[in-house]
């Protein structure tokens, strides 16, 4: 995608931004087996500034999803590439597995101490099953690591305590190919700095971990 403001001198600083986004990806798949990798390149969307809540270390402010440099010589590049697997034991069982590389990367700081670098390896993993009959299972883990990080000027930076886990488990019971009821249970835990939510109800502390369970009914017509 490309950017439909490039070179326009409003706001201030964006004249010399040029916000691209590429997408692209290859995938197999037969009857027990399926794998892909994917990958996504932003130029100047300046996500690792956008996640940078520390006051002076952004590069970039935002209004919504337009990034604008602090001088007009700030650039970024972020990547993110993932590969994704699906290993199927006949028609009731399957593991899934997926892992995601992360790299945010940030140039022409207007000072020292400014978010440069962040690299990080998430992965998760799965195990769907149906047990002969109306009832199925499902589990799974998904892992954030803590990466790694760096600032312009050489100013010291640390991830420690932003990694993450979350566990989920849940079970149907299938009345007819249209209806069935469930339960869900999942446990998030973040680390002693990190931040995330899996609700869009709620804003947890820092370091907070979350328990969430869920009853429920679906149909379709």
């Amino acid at each position: 995608m490309a950017d439909e403001q490039k070179g326009n001198p409003t706001p201030v600083n964006r004249a010399n931004v040029n916000a691209q986004w590429w997408s692209y990806g290859i995938k197999y798949e037969s009857d027990r087996f399926y794998v892909s990798v994917h990958q996504e390149k932003r130029d100047d969307a300046f996500g690792g500034s956008a996640t940078a809540n520390a006051p002076g270390v952004a590069n970039a402010t935002f209004s919504g999803i337009v990034a604008t440099p602090l001088t007009g010589s700030e650039h970024s590049k972020d990547t993110a590439t993932r590969l994704s697997g699906v290993l199927k034991f006949g028609p009731n069982h399957k593991i899934t597995g997926d892992v995601a590389r992360l790299e945010y990367k940030e140039s022409g700081q207007a000072a020292n101490g400014r978010f440069e670098k962040l690299e990080k390896t998430n992965f998760a993993v799965g195990w769907e099953a149906r047990w002969g009959g109306p009832f199925r299972t499902g589990i799974s883990y998904v892992r954030v690591n803590e990466g790694s990080c760096s600032l312009s000027g050489g100013v010291a930076c640390s991830t420690s305590g932003t990694d993450g886990n979350q566990v989920n488990v849940g079970a149907a019971y299938d009345f007819s190919k249209r209806t069935f009821i469930f339960a869900i249970a999942a446990k998030l835990t973040s680390g002693e700095s990190a931040q995330f939510d899996n609700s869009a109800n709620s804003t947890p502390a820092r370091g907070a971990d979350t328990t969430q369970f869920a009853i429920g009914l679906s149909t379709s017509f």
